[in-house]
C-alpha cells in the first residue's frame, strides 16, 4: 500500500489554481505545531508563500520534522527593509477588512472545493489577527535554517520575482523558474512533487 502524500500549505490571499492532486491541504491559519500535520516519514510537504514561512516558523520553533521533503515556493526567509515591509502589511491588513475580499476568497477554487476553510464575517477578524502576528517584518531570519537543512528542501522561484531569487540564489537547492514570477512556479511543482513521491 503506497502511504506517500503531498502536503500543501497555501499561501496568505489562497491561490487561483488547485493543488497536485491527492495532495492534502492545509492552511496556514489554523497551523500551529506540526503535529498537526500527522506527518509520515515518505511524506513531501509543498508550502507557499506565507504558508511556507509560517511552516519555517515551525521548524525553527520545534526542529525539521522526519519527512522525505519540503519544497518552499517564494516565500520570503528574511526583511531588509521593515519600514517598507510594515506600510505594504499595515494596506494587507486594510484590505482584509473589505467585503470584496470576502468573495475573492471563497470563490478561488481552492476554497470552492473546501467550504472548511472559506471565510465568513465572523471568521475575517481571526484571520487578520494570524496575518497580524506572523508578519514577515516581525519573523526572524531563516538563512541559517535553510543551510542547516539545505539537502532536505528544495527553493522555487520565479525568474522575474527578483527580492525572492536574490534571497534563495545562493542555496545549492534552488529551482528558478523561467518566464514566471510571483506566482508562476505552482503552476509547475508538479513534476517535482510526483519525482519525490515515486
Amino acid at each position: 500500500m503506497n502511504t506517500k502524500q503531498s502536503i500543501f500549505i497555501h499561501g496568505l490571499f489562497g491561490e487561483s489554481i488547485l493543488p497536485p492532486e491527492n495532495s492534502k491541504v492545509v492552511t496556514p491559519y489554523f497551523l500551529d505545531s506540526l503535529s498537526q500535520l500527522d506527518l509520515r516519514s515518505d511524506d513531501v510537504i509543498v508550502a507557499y508563500s506565507f504558508g511556507a514561512r509560517k511552516l519555517l516558523s515551525l521548524i525553527h520553533k520545534e526542529g525539521f520534522p522526519d519527512i522525505k521533503h519540503i519544497h518552499i515556493v517564494s516565500a520570503h526567509i528574511g526583511c531588509k527593509n521593515r519600514v517598507k515591509r510594515i506600510q505594504l502589511e499595515d494596506h494587507i491588513l486594510e484590505k482584509m477588512n473589505d467585503k470584496s475580499f470576502l468573495s475573492f476568497w471563497n470563490e478561488l477554487p481552492l476554497f470552492e472545493k473546501d467550504a472548511n476553510i472559506q471565510i465568513d464575517l465572523d471568521k475575517l477578524p481571526f484571520y487578520r489577527k494570524i496575518f497580524d502576528q506572523n508578519r514577515l517584518s516581525n519573523s526572524p531570519d531563516y538563512n541559517l535554517l535553510i543551510e542547516k537543512w539545505e539537502n532536505k528542501m528544495t527553493l522555487h522561484c520565479g525568474e522575474f520575482d527578483h527580492k525572492i531569487k536574490e534571497q534563495y540564489i545562493k542555496f545549492k537547492n534552488t529551482v528558478v523558474h523561467p518566464n514566471c514570477s510571483h506566482r508562476g512556479p505552482l503552476y509547475l511543482l508538479e513534476p517535482f512533487i510526483n519525482g519525490v513521491l515515486k
